[in-house]
């Protein structure tokens, strides 16, 4: 049999990287991460699976610029309101997620999020909340935005994994964080960070 090979037609690199990143976000959400292969990843996107090397490395390159990508979808819409975070979960779920996976893989944690990355997270949070934004220190402002970042992961990675976790625990986090940020300048001062 003289099986004749599929001519894709060529696609500039920024393009051609963006639609894997999207092939593999799309794949990502079908099946467990584990199960996504280079082949698929390629055919969704209407690519060569070479692509995948020159532009990401590996498989595991293109798996963090994923990771990446929906940090961005994720705080894109962000404006500092409760709708707008239930809005992005999805993506910023799959994303704890995702890293949680590469870190158990083996990859180097110190890869996977680029410093870049929490930077624009923190931004944005002095940016898009009031309350951070008036004359509350750094030094606050960086501590909640952690505290945010790890309940946010932690909930996506572990809350499954502990039994009497109700809707309504994750909703009194939620008014405790709202509690702190709206006496952080306070706490903030007590702890002698002004």
């Amino acid at each position: 049999m003289n099986q004749r090979r599929q001519v894709r037609p060529w696609v500039p690199g920024d393009l051609a990287a963006q639609r894997m990143v999207n092939a593999t976000i799309e794949l990502l959400r079908e099946r467990r991460f584990s199960d996504v292969s280079t082949r698929e990843i390629a055919d969704r996107a209407g690519l060569y699976k070479q692509l995948i090397s020159r532009h990401f490395g590996s498989l595991d390159g293109l798996f963090i610029d994923v990771v990446h990508e929906l940090l961005v979808r994720g705080l894109g819409g962000f404006d500092g309101t409760q709708a707008s975070l239930e809005a992005s979960r999805e993506d910023l779920e799959m994303r704890s997620r995702l890293i949680a996976w590469l870190v158990t893989s083996g990859v180097d944690p110190l890869s996977i999020v680029p410093e870049a990355d929490q930077d624009m997270f923190r931004e944005l949070m002095r940016s898009r909340v009031p309350a951070l934004a008036t004359d509350i220190p750094e030094r606050a402002t960086n501590a909640l935005s952690s505290i945010v970042g790890l309940l946010n992961q932690a909930r996506a990675v572990f809350v499954p994994t502990i039994h009497g976790v109700t809707p309504q625990d994750a909703d009194d986090v939620q008014m405790l964080l709202a509690y702190l940020l709206s006496h952080l300048g306070e706490a903030a001062e007590q702890l002698g960070w002004k």
